[in-house]
């Protein structure tokens, strides 16, 4: 049997209050770290007949979730009238074609895993953990809707799915209100996301806003980084 691989793990950040949901995201993940096993053992044996049977199951799990999640998810939506229903409904159909595009290249095992490491990694990343946490942000009225809905280590975490050279870029500091002496290190990648798009990104400790430090330096000007932090958040 296979071992379970925790390339990332579930935790209550990616919840959207509702159980059934929350269970079929969590079931998600776990197909998105066997597949990382899979093709990690499978680039290693490329021979492999098993490895190769291993990874069309996983492809009919995911197929399976897909389908289910998506309906169950539409009708959640349209019991709490959720007003982004059109645009999170044309997502689910974009998923939906980029699966059944999966099964055009099944006899290219390498091509084919390819794909479905890209359909998984836009499952998780740009669906469930991006438009899906809408859904619990229109629950809780969230006053930020851009607000990314884990903390900095939980994102970072996420998104070595897309790009496993995340550790390795250049970082830019950032600070919280819950200790301005403690300087978060944000790769390139995720700053240039959160400049760009406005997003905004949590402290693990307190659950409030990171902000850029730019080139303060905290020692000989805290008082005035403590003034432009809470201008800031308020």
């Amino acid at each position: 049997m296979q071992q379970k691989y925790q390339y990332i793990s579930w935790t209550k950040d990616f919840s959207i209050n509702n159980i059934e949901l929350d269970k079929q995201h969590e079931a998600i993940i776990q197909i998105a770290n066997d597949t990382a096993y899979t093709i990690h053992k499978l680039e290693q044996n490329p021979n492999s007949l098993e490895l190769k049977k291993e990874l069309k199951k996983i492809t009919m799990r995911l197929f399976h979730y897909m389908k289910t999640h998506f309906t169950d998810e539409e009708e959640f939506m349209k019991d709490i009238e959720f007003p982004l229903f059109e645009e999170h409904r044309k997502a689910h159909m974009a998923l939906a074609n980029q699966a059944r595009e999966l099964l055009n290249h099944s006899n290219d095992i390498k091509h084919f895993a390819q794909k479905l490491e890209a359909l998984v990694n836009d499952f998780v990343i740009k669906h469930f953990a991006q438009e899906d946490i809408l859904l619990a942000n229109f629950l809780d009225k969230a006053l930020h809707i851009n607000e990314v809905h884990f903390n900095l280590e939980q994102y970072i975490m996420l998104k070595t799915l897309q790009n496993k050279d995340i550790y390795n870029e250049k970082t830019y500091d950032y600070i919280c209100s819950c200790s301005l002496e403690n300087i978060y290190k944000v790769p390139e990648s995720i700053h240039e996301e959160l400049e760009n798009s406005n997003k905004l990104i949590k402290c693990r400790h307190c659950e409030k806003v990171l902000v850029f430090l730019k080139e303060f330096d905290i020692k000989e000007n805290y008082q005035s980084l403590k003034e432009r932090f809470f201008s800031i958040i308020s």
